[in-house]
């Protein structure tokens, strides 16, 4: 039973996991590359990226758009701005 409704009743299934892949968009990105792509804060490098990195051990990462695209966050600010006017 699921939900606390007395009036239904759910049977669960058994389900199984038959095969597993992933799908890594574009080439990865590694730490050194990483401010040059997402962009600076006020055109300043960051300075907790070093201890942030060191820390959580990632080495390089994957970013679903191009190089040549806008970043998401530019995409978003560019639409809010002209649904204001």
């Amino acid at each position: 039973m699921l939900g606390g409704d007395s009036s239904m009743s759910t049977t669960l299934k058994d389900v199984f996991i038959t095969r597993v892949s992933s799908v890594l968009p574009n080439a990865p990105i590694t730490n050194e590359e990483m401010e040059s792509r997402l962009g600076m804060i006020d055109g300043n490098a960051s300075r907790a990226k070093n201890i942030v990195l060191r820390n959580n051990g990632i080495r390089k990462r994957y970013y679903a758009w191009m190089p040549k695209q806008h970043h998401p966050y530019q995409c978003a600010v560019g639409r809010g701005r002209r649904q204001r006017h």
